[in-house]
């Protein structure tokens, strides 16, 4: 998060610019297909979650994929409208979501933290727990299996940075902002999992795979089918904010490759409408992800869905790994100049002088961030295309952690020879303009 803030301080949306080399700065085009991804992940979670609400309310109703898919539908619907039809609305809409996040967290702690018996501290924090302990060869390949799912919170926190263009005072702003969601979001997650760790039945549930969806979490500390439906609505919510949220970020990182001439088709989805939004750029997101959707639920291979939404992971390491070691470059060779230290109106363009702009992370402990960010991204990177050991036994979700490597060589493969058989022509990197 600092690393993110430091760069959108520095240079706002177009961090190619860090880049030691111009003609390097071709090359940085991935973040997008990432945030597609996410997009997706979303809508499929609050589609699969509004139908086990249902079930788990009316317990002989028998659920079919097509009646979920047509959630995901409605949501993606909801979500596009939103959109692109209220420009005003939808800060209030995130505000309103953020408040039931926030107020949602103490509803739901409180029954976690007091209703269940509670373990001893001892238990809690001195045993070191291995779910598959059988499965890899030290206890540290299990830690870092377990460290791919929780990178996953990490994802999104960069959604702030592809509306820059549309901010007042970005580069001021954003970076104090980034940094204060994720201290918030990580408070909470952590006091979810004390609460969860005190919790006398639910690890060993959890462990062996009783414990999925957060009603089932919900009733066995409630044993109330009422509560159980209002912790679940609460959850919902931030969850229907996170799609609208996805959908603006993912969009603009559309519009914005399409802008630079990046993309097939960049002519069509670099259009804005009247009110400046990227309707065109809208769209295909949310084309792509109902298509993407339907490996799920029309298809029904849960396998090959995740193989995609996966990719989300090493696509996101990728492109957090340019951008940091590109930073870590730049100021390690002392190319970045303080802030208002040259007067000069070209900075911070390609063959221009780089200057740091309001917010940064001074000395050595921003090179310390700065490395520590590029090697926590890279180990993360190799590990989620480590080929783990898949048998028939093994949970679903270990089983799955090697499946981003195959989806990610062939978009790897695919944007490289897009790029050399047409693109290369045309596209020269970010494209500044003064209006639009």
């Amino acid at each position: 998060g600092t690393d993110l803030s430091r760069a959108v301080s520095l240079v706002r949306n177009h961090w190619q610019h860090l880049s030691p080399q111009p003609s390097l700065t071709k090359l940085v085009c991935i973040t997008a297909l990432a945030w597609q991804m996410l997009v997706c992940d979303y809508c499929s979670v609050v589609a699969n979650f509004i139908q086990t609400m249902i079930q788990f309310a009316h317990s002989t109703y028998q659920s079919q994929i097509w009646q979920t898919y047509l959630f995901g539908v409605f949501i993606h619907a909801l979500a596009y409208i939103l959109n692109v039809t209220s420009g005003r609305l939808l800060p209030r809409l995130q505000v309103l979501a953020f408040t039931v996040h926030i107020l949602g967290f103490f509803g739901i702690l409180i029954p976690l933290s007091f209703m269940p018996e509670h373990r001893e501290s001892h238990e809690v924090f001195a045993p070191y727990i291995s779910v598959a302990s059988e499965r890899f060869p030290s206890p540290a390949f299990s830690w870092i299996a377990g460290a791919l799912f929780y990178n996953g919170v990490f994802m999104g926190g960069d959604c702030a940075v592809h509306l820059a263009e549309e901010a007042e005072r970005a580069t001021a702003i954003l970076g104090p902002t980034m940094i204060l969601s994720i201290f918030i979001d990580g408070l909470l997650a952590f006091g979810i999992t004390i609460a969860l760790l005190f919790n006398e039945q639910t690890v060993q549930e959890i462990i062996a795979g009783e414990v999925f969806w957060p009603e089932m979490l919900f009733y066995e500390t409630t044993k109330s089918r009422a509560a159980t439906m209002i912790m679940s609505c609460v959850w919902v919510v931030p969850f229907m904010g996170a799609v609208l949220a996805s959908i603006g970020p993912a969009s603009r990182q559309l519009w914005s490759l399409s802008r630079d001439r990046g993309i097939p088709g960049w002519y069509i989805w670099k259009k804005v409408s009247s009110n400046n939004l990227p309707i065109n750029s809208i769209t295909l997101v949310i084309i792509l992800s109902l298509l993407i959707s339907l490996l799920q639920f029309q298809v029904g291979s849960y396998s090959i869905w995740y193989n995609f939404i996966s990719t989300a992971g090493p696509l996101w390491c990728i492109s957090y790994t340019i951008i940091g070691s590109l930073l870590l470059y730049r100021r390690w060779k002392g190319q970045i100049h303080p802030y208002g230290s040259i007067d000069d109106s070209r900075i911070n363009a390609p063959g221009a002088k780089l200057v740091w702009g309001p917010f940064r992370a001074p000395g050595v402990w921003g090179i310390m961030i700065n490395f520590f960010s590029v090697f926590y991204n890279i180990l993360i990177l190799i590990f989620s295309s480590y080929p783990w050991n898949s048998t028939s036994s093994m949970n679903l979700f270990v089983r799955i952690l090697s499946m981003p490597t195959g989806i990610c060589n062939l978009i790897i493969l695919s944007i490289s020879a897009y790029y050399f058989a047409r693109a290369r022509h045309y596209w020269r990197g970010p494209i500044v303009e003064t209006s639009i």
